[in-house]
């Protein structure tokens, strides 16, 4: 396998259990246009980038982005999770996701 961080490849299914009604959210970089921020796209979980601590890089923060990869590391098509521009994390920036319910399976 190449040298990159498992965390870029592919979709992210996100599987929340709220007071036993569990939902299925799908962030999946392919289907945003290159370099939109995903920070936000759903309300159960903010994506932030993070330093090798896993606490957000502060004073500024990289917004994490739906990254063309051109490499040929995505998964499901053309593109992976992202941050300033960079499509892959490493030990120094990482992908960090803050759920606002309780997860079951990512």
């Amino acid at each position: 396998m190449k040298a990159k961080s498992l965390s870029t490849l592919g979709l992210l299914p996100l599987a929340l259990v709220s007071q036993s009604l569990a939902q299925t959210f799908v962030i999946e970089p392919d289907n945003y246009p290159n370099n939109s921020v995903l920070d936000h796209v759903f309300p159960a979980v903010s994506l932030t980038t993070a330093g090798a601590d896993n606490l957000p890089i502060p004073p500024v923060s990289f917004h994490v982005t739906a990254s063309y990869d051109g490499f040929g590391y995505a998964s499901t098509g053309t593109n992976v999770f992202g941050h300033a521009g960079v499509p892959f994390w490493n030990t120094d920036r990482r992908l960090r996701m803050d759920f606002n319910l309780a997860a079951s399976f990512i």
